[in-house]
C-alpha cells in the first residue's frame, strides 16, 4: 500500500497527471466570457435603441452612462476568471502544481474519499447507462471521483448490450442520443466517436436560463469549438427539451439501487467484489422489471 501511495505521489510530482481538467476549465471560462460579452453588448444595444426613441420624442434620455463592453464589471470578472484558468493550465503543463495529499483506507485500500451532496464518504463511484424504458444497459464501479473518464467505457458497454439485445430479439435496437450531465463534459468526450450526445456544460439552472434568455436556432457557426457547438445545441428548443429528460430517466434508477436494492453500502470490500455486487444488483433490477412488465401484459 505504501509503495502504491509513493508511486502515485511521484507521478503527480512529475506532472504526469492529465491536464484535461485544466484545459476544460479554460474552455468553460472562454465560453463564459464570450456569453458575458454578448449579453452586455445586447444590453447596450437595447439601451441605445431606447435612447434614440426617447430623444425622438423630445425627452432627455436615460440616466447614467452606457458602460463599454470591455469596461463592464461582469466582463472584467469573466476575463479575470479566464486569465486565472489559463495560468492554472500553464502550471499544470509545467508540472508545478502542488500534489494533493494521498491517503488510503486500511480496511479497503481500493476505495477512495468521494464528495457527495451530504459531505464526504469513503466509497466508490457508481456509473449507469439507462435506456428510455429504464433498462440498465451498463453498470460499472471505479474509485475516481470524477466522471469524465468513464464516458467512453460506459458507452462501449452500452453498445455491446444493445448489440446483444438486437441478436436476441431481432429488433433493430440502437443507441439514439446519449444524455449526460456536466460531470462528463470534456473536449475529448464531446468529440470522441460514438452515438449522438447531449452533455451539459453547467447546472440545470444554467442550462434553463441560457435556453430561455439566449435561445439558439439552426446550426452553430462553422468555426465554433466543440464546447460552443454543444452549448448551441443545448440552447435550441429541441436540445433543451431533450436534455430535460435526463434526470427523470437515470436518477430514479440510481435511487432504486440505493433504497430498494440496499446499495448505500457494499457488503464486501475491494473494488472487484464491490463491482460484482453492483452489477448483480443491476441485473436483479432488470429481471424484476422484466417480470413486472410480462405480468402486466399477460
Amino acid at each position: 500500500m505504501l509503495a502504491d501511495i509513493a508511486a502515485e505521489r511521484d507521478a503527480q510530482a512529475a506532472g504526469s497527471e492529465p491536464t484535461r481538467r485544466a484545459a476544460d476549465r479554460v474552455d468553460r471560462a472562454r465560453d463564459a466570457l464570450a456569453r458575458t460579452r454578448a449579453t452586455v453588448a445586447e444590453r447596450n444595444a437595447e439601451r441605445a435603441r431606447w435612447q434614440q426613441r426617447i430623444h425622438a420624442e423630445g425627452g432627455r434620455g436615460l440616466p447614467g452612462r452606457m458602460v463599454p463592453v470591455e469596461e463592464h464589471y461582469d466582463v472584467r470578472q469573466a476575463a479575470a476568471r479566464l486569465a486565472r484558468a489559463e495560468a492554472n493550465q500553464a502550471r499544470a503543463r509545467q508540472g508545478t502544481h502542488s500534489p494533493r495529499d494521498i491517503t488510503r483506507n486500511l480496511t479497503d485500500p481500493d476505495s477512495r474519499i468521494m464528495p457527495t451532496r451530504h459531505g464526504w464518504v469513503q466509497g466508490y463511484n457508481g456509473q449507469l447507462v439507462v435506456s428510455a424504458d429504464y433498462l440498465i444497459l451498463a453498470a460499472d464501479l471505479h474509485n475516481n471521483p470524477g466522471d469524465y473518464r468513464s464516458y467512453s467505457p460506459m458507452i462501449d458497454q452500452a453498445s455491446d448490450a444493445t448489440r446483444a439485445i438486437r441478436r436476441a430479439t431481432g429488433r433493430r435496437s440502437r443507441i439514439g442520443t446519449v444524455l449526460a450531465d456536466a460531470g462528463y463534459a470534456s473536449t475529448t468526450n464531446l468529440t470522441c466517436p460514438g452515438p449522438d450526445r447531449l452533455i451539459a456544460l453547467g447546472t440545470r439552472h444554467d442550462l434553463d436560463n441560457a435556453a430561455a434568455t439566449h435561445p439558439a436556432h439552426g446550426n452553430p457557426p462553422p468555426a465554433a469549438t466543440a464546447r460552443q457547438r454543444m452549448a448551441h445545441r443545448l440552447r435550441t428548443p429541441t436540445g433543451a427539451a431533450r436534455y430535460k429528460r435526463r434526470a427523470a430517466l437515470v436518477e430514479p434508477v440510481h435511487a432504486h439501487l440505493k433504497d430498494r436494492r440496499g446499495l448505500r453500502a457494499f457488503s464486501r470490500r475491494g473494488i472487484t467484489a464491490a463491482r460484482s455486487e453492483y452489477r448483480f444488483a443491476a441485473a436483479v433490477t432488470n429481471l424484476l422489471r422484466l417480470h413486472t412488465h410480462l405480468a402486466a401484459t399477460t
